[in-house]
Formats: C-alpha cells, structure tokens, sequence
C-alpha cells in the first residue's frame, strides 16, 4: 500500500489525536504541521460522504461482531458474559470504524455514488 492511502486511512480510522503517533510508531515520519492539518481536514471530508450508509454501519456492525466473537471463542471453555460483551463491543467499534473508512474510500474514488 502507497504511503499516501496508509496516511488517509490512519486518518480515516483512527481517533484524530492518535494519528500521528501510530503512524510514527510504524515508521512514518510525520510531514509538518500544516500537511497533518490539511489530511485532517480531507479526513473529515471523506467521511461526510459516509453520513447517508452510518446508521445502516451502525444496525450491521454490533451483529457482524457477535458472529465474529462467538466464533472465535472456543468451544467448551467457558467464557464471562462480560468478557464476551465487552469483546463484541470492541468488535462492533473496529467494524464500524473501519466499515466507514473502507466505503469513504470507495467513494472518494468514485466507486459508488
């Protein structure tokens, strides 16, 4: 993946006030203040186009999630309700989250309407 589309979907994914750590922490070197600001903004941007398909995101995500988690948890090891909720709910958030990006860039690139 280019550098610049790794940068848009840090952005794009992660909350604002960890991008620039987690893209340093994978060996990108932050481009300056005044280009950070304006992939913030592009950012933000990309992802209004989303509003229309958030809150069908929102109705899939949290179900996708609990297949997914009750999937991965092993057969006859018992689990905490609470671990599982808690697992599903971070799940449902990573879903989401990375739903958004993925059709954001999709329409960006003019791959849907």
């Amino acid at each position: 993946m280019t550098l610049p589309i790794t940068r848009q979907l840090a952005w794009d994914t992660l909350p604002c006030d960890q991008v620039e750590r987690v893209l340093a922490s994978i060996g990108l070197v932050p481009p300056g203040p005044e280009v950070s600001e304006a992939e913030h903004y592009a950012s933000h941007q990309r992802l209004a186009a989303t509003a229309p398909v958030e809150p069908v995101i929102a109705r899939y995500a949290p179900q996708l999630a609990r297949l997914i988690v009750t999937a991965s948890l092993v057969e006859g090891v018992e689990t905490e309700p609470e671990v599982a909720e808690a697992l599903v709910a971070q799940y449902a958030a990573l879903i989401a989250a990375t739903t958004k990006t993925i059709v954001a860039h999709l329409i960006d690139e003019g791959h849907l309407g």
